[in-house]
């Protein structure tokens, strides 16, 4: 049936905990003079037992946790060490290898001497075998394929440019610096 609060005793009270069953006889719990397990009754050594194979649970919870971050962070360091860098780095030195040609061609267009239109072009030629070789490279180390399809595009534009270079270095050797400087200026 119902209880209500007017139909109970005086010392009587409600309680919604479960029942405490009894201990077995050849239990290594505490149990009180009922039988019925208790921790009212364990000695302090247990309960500082208990307590400090509580603490090790979770310091042993808290470590694992620890050592599997640690592993994903090492994980990560060595992806950026042995291909971001030196992607970047290899990247950045074909970067600057364009930046001295085209350097060099302004200068072949200033230039008035053959001699030094010449060296000039040499070093060009250079330049951009180095840059294709430092392509290639970097190339090798691209694992992802955005990063691959981004760099299909640098190949055919570094080849329009060289030709274009090659254009304005033939129309500034034979004594057109004018168109030489328009091409430049119609195609940078």
């Amino acid at each position: 049936g119902t209880h209500s609060r007017d139909s109970e005793q005086p010392g009587e009270s409600l309680s919604f905990a479960p029942p405490i069953r009894a201990a077995p006889k050849d239990s290594p719990l505490p149990a009180d003079s009922a039988g019925t397990l208790s921790m009212k009754i364990w000695t302090i050594s247990r309960l500082l037992i208990a307590g400090f194979a509580a603490l090790l649970v979770v310091v042993a919870a808290l470590s694992v946790g620890f050592f599997y971050s640690l592993s994903q962070i090492d994980h990560r360091v060595n992806s950026i060490v042995s291909d971001d860098l030196p992607g970047l780095v290899i990247s950045n030195q074909a970067l600057d290898q364009a930046l001295n040609y085209r350097v060099l061609t302004l200068k072949h267009i200033l230039s008035e001497d053959p001699a030094e239109m010449q060296a000039i072009n040499a070093e060009c030629d250079a330049i951009a075998r180095k840059t294709v070789a430092n392509l290639e490279a970097y190339e090798k180390s691209i694992d992802d394929p955005v990063d691959r399809e981004l760099f299909s595009r640098i190949r055919p534009a570094l080849n329009a440019y060289r030709d274009v270079a090659k254009q304005m270095r033939a129309l500034d050797a034979q004594g057109r610096p004018e168109e030489a400087i328009a091409l430049m200026r119609s195609t940078a």
